[in-house]
């Protein structure tokens, strides 16, 4: 009878020792591992995102360790490692997959993580972020990744008036577009000046060929026949003041995919047509013919340089000097002139030029630039070919005058010495 009590005995004692030992050996029920987040922002995933084929995808990955110090991140493709060279952590490529933490990363880190996948149009994937502790216990994140079958942008091309229109300010210009639709359907156009979208109302027509296109609202619903491409004169009324603006049409499909156009429209004001170009008009020296020292500038005719029509008159010559060289070469207004201004290219805007000049206005901005006067009973310095004056006439009329040729005539002996000139009125 002893002999089994003793035996019950053992048999307990070592019961405990085993139930004691396996105590001390196996991990607490309930160890807490890794935390892991995947944080929102622009351009980042957090659940699922489609991409173009073989693209890029980013997210931001937090994780906090738990009982254990966080040991490595791996990141999976379908349960496959991604190659590291496809990897880029906080901007570094990554030199591995799985990629050891140290450091403080090892209770705590904030990745900003990128990777180039592999996919193919139609494809799709579900890439893992896994965080591993030094006990083994593991915290992950997921995104689900996908490739669209392949979509075609639409295309959209120019033509009719070109890059560049100079037009009235407040007037309609035409511009012609010509869409050809990708993938998707063309659903809309839409104009924009300035990169800011034209009030719907200064859209005043659209002219599809067939008829005209309902505009609602800006952008414009591309109809149900226009679908597949069109070719449209849209009318645009221009901004009421002068300035240089750019214009941009949009074409968008049903994938939201574009394509764009831009033009630019110079709004001014038209300047007033010139009156009259002459060419070859002769200013006489004074000391010549009689009746030929003065030039009536609007009618080309030779005048005294007394003459009341007189709009320029020479000098005439000086009588101290030999009769070869004693011409003076220089101009003075004549009695219907308000007031003469030598031209100087300095006070004139750059490119400025005498063949450039085209309207009335342009004359008298010359004019209103120069500072150099040459008042009544003055004359110019010695005039040279292609030198300039412009002036105001009595009549308020601005004139602008080029010296195109001197002729000195020494051997004539009668003074007919002359200046060939050129005029704008």
């Amino acid at each position: 009878m002893k002999n089994r009590f003793f035996l019950m005995l053992t048999l307990i004692a070592a019961l405990g020792s085993i139930i004691l030992l396996d105590s001390c050996t196996e991990e607490p029920i309930g160890a807490l591992g890794p935390s892991t987040a995947l944080i929102a922002g622009t351009d980042l995933v957090t659940s699922s995102a489609v991409i173009p084929a073989e693209g890029t995808f980013a997210v931001n990955l937090t994780a906090t360790s738990g009982d254990a110090e966080m040991n490595s991140l791996t990141i999976q493709k379908d349960g496959v490692n991604v190659d590291f060279a496809d990897l880029t952590i906080n901007g570094t490529a990554a030199s591995s997959n799985a990629i050891l933490l140290f450091g403080s990363d090892r209770t705590a880190l904030d990745y900003a993580i990128s990777v180039k996948t592999d996919l193919n149009a139609g494809e799709s994937a579900t890439y893992s972020f896994l965080i591993t502790d030094d006990n083994g216990n593991t915290g992950s994140e997921s995104v689900d990744i996908s490739v669209d079958v392949r979509m075609d942008p639409p295309s959209l091309s120019l033509g009719g008036s070109g890059n560049t229109l100079t037009v009235n300010p407040a007037t309609s210009f035409k511009t012609t577009i010509t869409a050809v639709k990708g993938t998707g359907d063309l659903i809309s156009v839409t104009v924009l000046e300035d990169g800011v979208p034209v009030d719907v109302s200064r859209i005043t027509s659209i002219d599809n060929g067939t008829g005209s296109v309902t505009i609602d609202a800006n952008p414009v619903t591309v109809p149900t026949e226009n679908a597949s491409g069109f070719m449209w004169d849209i009318f645009v009324r221009a901004a009421d003041t002068e300035k240089t603006s750019i214009y941009t049409f949009i074409v968008t499909d049903s994938n939201d995919s574009t394509a764009t156009v831009t033009q630019e429209i110079i709004t001014e004001i038209p300047g007033t047509e010139l009156t009259s170009i002459q060419t070859m008009l002769q200013l006489f020296n004074q000391g010549g013919p009689p009746g030929t020292g003065g030039i009536n500038l609007k009618t080309g005719q030779s005048v005294g340089s007394g003459d009341a029509s007189a709009h320029l008159r020479d000098a005439g010559i000086d009588l101290a000097k030999p009769a070869a060289s004693n011409w003076k070469q220089q101009i003075g207004p004549g009695m219907a002139t308000a007031t003469l201004k030598t031209l100087s290219l300095n006070n004139q805007p750059e490119g400025f030029s005498y063949d450039g000049v085209d309207t009335k206005e342009a004359i008298q901005a010359a004019f209103d630039a120069e500072t150099n006067v040459i008042g009544n009973g003055e004359f110019s310095a010695s005039v040279n070919p292609g030198q300039m004056f412009v002036l105001q006439a009595n009549d308020g009329d601005y004139i602008l005058v080029r010296v195109d040729e001197v002729l000195v005539r020494p051997n004539e002996g009668d003074n007919s010495d002359h200046y060939l000139l050129s005029v704008k009125y």
